[in-house]
């Protein structure tokens, strides 16, 4: 197991204990209580833009003289803090939502129910970012391995 897994382990159970911890402290906020469409468009939203934004990033990346030539695919043993191949970044940073969407909702469990839907949002960002790490792998393909 190489270092950058066990480091992205390490961080993704510190995010896990991260969610349940702010669902079990959270208030009970006003978008929470607000009309089940409102609510949907709370958990999808991340899902549609998070792709699109990641994308746009990305793109003044490719542009970017300064960056690493060829780029490589994201995997849990990559170094993540390397900027000058920046999908790393964004793919920890998925894993590390997933973590912390997973524990609100366990963490809701404790507290109030009503909260899920900021675990579902967390959770449906993530989603979106693997999304448009997989989009930007495709549309940037001349700049990877």
């Amino acid at each position: 197991m190489s270092n950058w897994r066990k480091v992205r382990i390490g961080l993704s159970i510190i995010s896990f204990i991260q969610g349940v911890l702010l669902a079990y402290f959270a208030q009970d906020t006003s978008f929470v209580t607000a009309p089940l469409f409102l609510q949907v468009v709370i958990i999808i939203s991340p899902m549609v833009l998070s792709p699109i934004i990641l994308l746009a990033i990305i793109g003044v990346q490719y542009k970017n003289p300064l960056q690493d030539k060829p780029w490589t695919k994201p995997n849990m043993d990559s170094n993540f803090l390397n900027f000058k191949d920046p999908l790393h970044f964004f793919h920890a940073a998925g894993i590390f939502a997933v973590a912390c969407g997973l524990g609100h909702i366990l963490g809701a469990a404790f507290n109030s129910w009503r909260t899920v839907t900021i675990g579902l949002g967390v959770l449906s960002g993530s989603l979106g970012i693997f999304i448009g790490v997989a989009m930007c792998v495709r549309v940037y393909r001349k700049k990877f391995q």
